[in-house]
C-alpha cells in the first residue's frame, strides 16, 4: 500500500489505490512534504482500514466472517451495525431492487471476462438465497441463512469517503476533498473560499471530462455503467442488477450524478434511481438533491 505525494499549485495531492479504484485527497494548505505526507497517509489508512474490514474477497475481512458464518448468529461492532443499518434502509427505500445479500447472483453475473449470460434456471438456483427479509440484524448480531452471502458494494465506498472527510477534519485539514473512485467528500471549501470543481465523465467517452459542477460540502457520488457491463448478442447489459429478478436494470440512464450532504447519502440515490429504470429522472426531483443524467 502506497502513497504518492505531489506539490500543486495551492498545497498537495496524495494518490493511491483502494476499493479497486484510483483515489486522490487534494489538501489546499500550506505544510511542509512531511507533514502533509503523514497527514495524507493517515487518511489513505482509513480507506485501507474500511476496505480490509468490509471487502468480500479478502478471507479475513469482517464481511467475509459473517459470509463464512451463514447460518449461525455473529457478533458486530457499532460501525459494522450502521453500515448495515445503511444496507438495510436501501433496500427498504428500493422496494427490494437493492438488496445486499445479492452477492450470490455474482457466481453467474460476473461483468469481467464474461462473454454469455446465465440461464433463467441458472439465476433461479440463486434467488431463493437472496433477500434482507431472511436476515435477523440487531445492534449487536447478524445472522444469514446458511448458503446467504452479503456484498456492500454501493454502500462501503461512499462510507469510506465519508469517513475520510470526518477524519481530515479532526486533523485539522480545513481545505480537504476526498476522491475515491469517483465518490467525493469535503467538509470544507477550498482555501480561497470557492466550490471545489468537480468533473463528471462523459459516459460515452471513458477518461473524458463532459462537465464541470461546483460542490461547497458534503458529498457527490456517481453510479452507472461505463466501466462495468456485460454485452452479448449486441444487446448490452448493465452491472447493476435489479435483486428481485436477479437481472441487470433496462432503461435506466448511463450515468447518475448526485449531490448530497454526505456522500453515503448521495450514493444512496444514485444507485436507487438506477433502480428506479426510466423513472430515475422523477424519483430524483422527489428527492430535492441536486443531480445530473446522462441517458
Amino acid at each position: 500500500m502506497t502513497l504518492q505525494l505531489q506539490a500543486t499549485e495551492h498545497g498537495w495531492a496524495g494518490y493511491f489505490q483502494a476499493m479497486a479504484s484510483p483515489c486522490m485527497i487534494l489538501l489546499e494548505q500550506a505544510l511542509p512534504y512531511e507533514q502533509a505526507y503523514q497527514n495524507l497517509m493517515h487518511l489513505a489508512q482509513e480507506v485501507w482500514r474500511i476496505e480490509h474490514k468490509y471487502s468480500r474477497y479478502q478471507s479475513d475481512s469482517v464481511l467475509s466472517h459473517i459470509n463464512q458464518n451463514a447460518g449461525q448468529v455473529t457478533a458486530i461492532d457499532t460501525e459494522t451495525y450502521q453500515l448495515l443499518f445503511v444496507a438495510q434502509l436501501l433496500w427498504q427505500l428500493s422496494a427490494g431492487r437493492f438488496d445486499a445479500t445479492s452477492g450470490v447472483l455474482r457466481r453467474v453475473w460476473r461483468f469481467k471476462g464474461q462473454n454469455s449470460i446465465p440461464t433463467q434456471e441458472q439465476i433461479n438456483e440463486l434467488l431463493p438465497f437472496v433477500g434482507w427479509d431472511k436476515v435477523k440484524l440487531t445492534t449487536e448480531h447478524i445472522k444469514l441463512q446458511r448458503g446467504m452471502q452479503l456484498d456492500l458494494g454501493g454502500v462501503g465506498k461512499e462510507y469510506a469517503a465519508d469517513r475520510c472527510a470526518h477524519l481530515a477534519g479532526e486533523l485539522g485539514l480545513d481545505h480537504c476533498l476526498i476522491n475515491l473512485g469517483g465518490d467525493i467528500a469535503t467538509d470544507g471549501r477550498r482555501a480561497n473560499g470557492e466550490a471545489w470543481q468537480i468533473g463528471i465523465e462523459d459516459s460515452q467517452q471513458v477518461g473524458k471530462v463532459g462537465q464541470t459542477v461546483p460542490l461547497l460540502q458534503g458529498g457527490m457520488a456517481t453510479s452507472g455503467d461505463s466501466f462495468r457491463f456485460v454485452e452479448v448478442g449486441g444487446q448490452r447489459y448493465s452491472h447493476i442488477l435489479d435483486a428481485r429478478t436477479g437481472w441487470p436494470v433496462t432503461g435506466a440512464p448511463r450515468s447518475v450524478t448526485v449531490a448530497a450532504p454526505n456522500c453515503t447519502e448521495a450514493g444512496m440515490l444514485s444507485t436507487l434511481a438506477l433502480l428506479h429504470d426510466a423513472a430515475a429522472e422523477p424519483f430524483l426531483k422527489q428527492s430535492g438533491r441536486p443531480f445530473w443524467l446522462q441517458w
